[in-house]
């Protein structure tokens, strides 16, 4: 009897799924098919930089098998490049997208000092703080309160800022004004942006009553 193929978790699922060489048609591309679980490979250990232990637990599966995973996508990538070839990222098959799983949402705040007594503050990448809220069955199940590590930079605090969130698997984040840059990376891992302004319990009450209608 044939052992079934255990799913693979992909805990973001990309957005843009074709790339080419600008100039080329693409009736004269030869093209690599790269899998989503392959594409989620390259993501948590090569942009995240997660050890391959760390990675292989994510996707739920095994050192070897995520092993693999990883060494195949590197080499159609670069023969993409190298070749000047198109690459697409195609679904594949026993592929468990992780949003569709999870029951818990977790929610980034902007905040100052004063952290929930305070008001969100509209500055995303230049926030003091972050209320990491864990939302189970519509109602707070958990606060943390954390530092924004990257308010200091002088440039790309957004970009960074975004990075670390998506890092904390967050779903979605209650700010004001994101910039493009962040904008982006928040969207290609698939975070929302809920613009509030007020206090930030108003806004989490908001968030949550929005998610159980």
């Amino acid at each position: 009897m044939v052992r079934p193929r255990r799913c693979r978790r992909v805990g973001c699922v990309p957005s843009v799924t074709y790339f080419k060489p600008a100039g080329i048609s693409l009736k004269d591309l030869e093209q690599v098919d790269l899998s989503y679980d392959e594409c989620e490979a390259l993501r948590l250990k090569d942009f995240l930089g997660l050890s391959q232990k760390e990675s292989a637990t994510k996707m739920d599966v095994s050192q070897p098998t995520f092993h693999r995973l990883v060494i195949e996508a590197r080499r159609k990538v670069s023969e993409a490049l190298v070749f000047g070839k198109a690459i697409q990222v195609r679904r594949g098959e026993n592929i468990m997208d992780d949003r569709s799983e999870k029951k818990m949402k977790k929610i980034a705040v902007s905040v100052g000092a004063k952290g929930l007594e305070g008001e969100v503050d509209g500055r995303f990448g230049r926030c003091s703080h972050f209320l990491i809220i864990t939302v189970d069955r519509g109602e707070v199940a958990e606060c943390e309160p954390i530092e924004n590590p990257h308010i200091s930079m002088r440039s790309g605090a957004g970009v960074a800022v975004a990075q670390t969130l998506a890092e904390r698997e967050i779903d979605a984040v209650i700010t004001g004004e994101v910039g493009p840059r962040a904008s982006d990376v928040l969207e290609q891992f698939g975070i929302r942006i809920i613009a509030a302004t007020g206090l930030a319990t108003v806004a989490i009450d908001n968030f949550i009553k929005g998610e159980n209608k």
